[in-house]
């Protein structure tokens, strides 16, 4: 009989106990260089369970080698999965793990209900705004309950893509989840890759997302009984347990995104999404709110929340997108969340973007600031010199280190750039003019620019 300290031995995941073990090991010798569409790995790792044996010959065991490479990979991450392991499932597989309904569309609708506010936590100060401190140790314990829960799950769901559609920007990613639903949600925002071993999956960002994960006497460890998220980004990892609202949880996300960026001098993190026109410009817009725009523009849209900027181009951070709305349109293969919390009820859906036409396009033809403002300062669409878009670069970057770099590179390209106030007309103005670059292109130059400049900033500071 095997213990699970067999694991410490073999692939290193773990501290061996003190228990007597055999030093055997189950990994085959070879390994594919690619993989099918999707894995389903088998239980290999044998813990102190009566009912699970291990037979004397190998050739007995009922796990073939893309299997097996999969569930050594998850114990990299710490997880000797007791159950079966899905490595970017299809809809088809992961519709039938879900608790939850197919719409028209063919999009899964499920229902989220959280008791209690998340609370999010940090082992670093600042990384995350309004984040709870953890200790190191504390952030270890709490990391090793979440690994012995994954240990133990029924079904284990693994998202392997990328954040970043551009190779020298790509940052790899794994998400492990317990449920399908949540499976589905990361295979539609991570930008697909080749399925490669996924013993060679390089994945600086692993989030342990459990749905139903729940500690213990959550105090002992430093937390509160709510759910929560918590991040440490000298690992890498992000824990996120019980029902989270998802804009919380792709910010946290983006956050280590930009802590992992592999060349933060050369390429800009921004808090954008990106819009091809009908005559194939680029155009950037900050502060506008998905929510607000109307679905026909949304064929335009190319990337959605954030955006990366270099030398290159323009290129994806997400391959999917969330909209916080009951009435907008479902796609198949999509995500349909109803969620309510303590003083929140909402529906977000989530699909991949529909403009797909290359990994990298080119640079922004024109910059689109939206803000809202009920004063009246703002006027309903201005133009605004290089020089007046630079001094909002401050609250459009993802990493405030690149402020002063960004506001530069603005002042010095020259791109229009153009100020909207959204409040009460956002639908009207993209309804009527969906190449969105030109929506602008004969407003008058802003006249108030000083009396403008700290309500656009303040606007822009408070928009996701």
């Amino acid at each position: 009989m095997w213990t699970r300290a067999a694991l410490s031995i073999v692939s290193g995941a773990r501290q061996p106990s003190k228990t007597p073990l055999l030093r055997v090991s189950l990994r085959p010798t070879t390994s594919p260089a690619v993989l099918g569409p999707y894995q389903c790995g088998r239980t290999f790792i044998i813990g102190p369970n009566p009912r699970v044996r291990v037979p004397d010959d190998e050739k007995y065991l009922s796990f073939d080698e893309k299997q097996a490479d999969l569930n050594w990979s998850l114990c990299d991450d710490g997880i000797a999965p007791e159950g079966d392991a899905y490595r970017n499932a299809p809809l088809k597989k992961l519709v039938s793990f879900a608790v939850g309904t197919l719409d028209k569309a063919k999009a899964l609708n499920v229902n989220r209900k959280a008791f209690a506010q998340p609370t999010v936590y940090s082992t670093v100060d600042g990384a995350l705004p309004g984040a709870k401190l953890l200790t190191a140790n504390q952030f270890e314990k709490i990391m090793k309950k979440t690994q012995d829960y994954f240990d133990h799950a029924s079904n284990i769901f693994v998202s392997d893509g990328a954040l970043g559609s551009y190779g020298p920007q790509e940052i790899g990613m794994r998400a492990i989840a317990d449920t399908s639903c949540v499976g589905l949600y990361y295979n539609n925002v991570l930008v697909k890759l080749p399925m490669r071993d996924p013993l060679q999956f390089r994945r600086p960002i692993i989030v342990y997302s459990g749905l139903k994960f729940k500690i213990f006497q959550p105090e002992a460890v430093g937390l509160q009984p709510t759910p929560f998220i918590a991040l440490d980004p000298s690992s890498g990892h992000i824990i996120a347990a019980g029902p989270l609202p998802t804009p919380l949880v792709r910010s946290v996300v983006t956050s280590l995104a930009g802590m992992k960026l592999p060349n933060p001098t050369e390429t800009f993190m921004l808090k954008a999404h990106t819009f091809v026109t009908p005559s194939n410009t680029t155009a950037l817009l900050f502060g506008a709110s998905l929510s607000a725009l109307p679905p026909s523009v949304f064929k335009h849209l190319y990337a959605a929340h954030n955006t990366f900027w270099s030398a290159a181009g323009i290129s994806r951070v997400f391959a999917g997108f969330t909209v916080e709305s009951a009435t907008f349109p479902s796609v198949k293969g999509g995500l349909v969340e109803h969620f309510e919390g303590p003083s929140l009820k909402t529906t977000y859906v989530t699909s991949e973007v529909p403009c797909k036409i290359a990994n990298v396009i080119d640079a922004p033809a024109s910059i689109v600031f939206f803000v809202t403002d009920t004063t009246g300062t703002v006027p309903p669409i201005a133009k605004i010199t290089s020089a007046q878009a630079s001094q909002l670069a401050g609250q459009v970057v993802a990493l405030p280190s690149q402020a002063e770099a960004f506001a530069a590179k603005i002042k010095s390209a020259s791109i229009p750039a153009y100020i909207v106030n959204s409040h009460g007309q956002t639908k009207l103005a993209l309804e009527t003019n969906v190449a969105i670059a030109s929506l602008a292109k004969d407003a008058a130059p802003i006249a108030n620019w000083g009396a403008v400049s700290p309500l656009a900033a303040k606007s822009l500071a408070a928009s996701i």
